[in-house]
C-alpha cells in the first residue's frame, strides 16, 4: 500500500489533537493546584490572625 497525502494530513492532525489535549489537561492541573495554593495561603493568614487575636485576649 502507498501512503496518501490526505492520510498523512489526517495522522498529523490527530497527533496535533493529542498533543493539544495533553497540554490542556496539564494546564487544568496547574490551574487547580494554583487555586488550591491560594486557598491555603488565605486559610494560613486567617489562622495567624486568629492566633494573634487569641494571644491578645489571654489573661496573665
Amino acid at each position: 500500500m502507498h501512503r496518501t497525502s490526505s492520510g498523512d494530513r489526517r495522522k498529523a492532525l490527530q497527533r496535533t489533537a493529542r498533543e493539544l489535549a495533553r497540554d490542556a489537561r496539564t494546564l487544568q492541573k496547574v490551574a487547580h493546584v494554583s487555586s488550591a495554593l491560594q486557598e491555603a495561603e488565605k486559610l494560613q493568614a486567617q489562622a495567624v490572625k486568629a492566633l494573634a487575636d487569641g494571644e491578645g485576649q489571654a489573661e496573665p
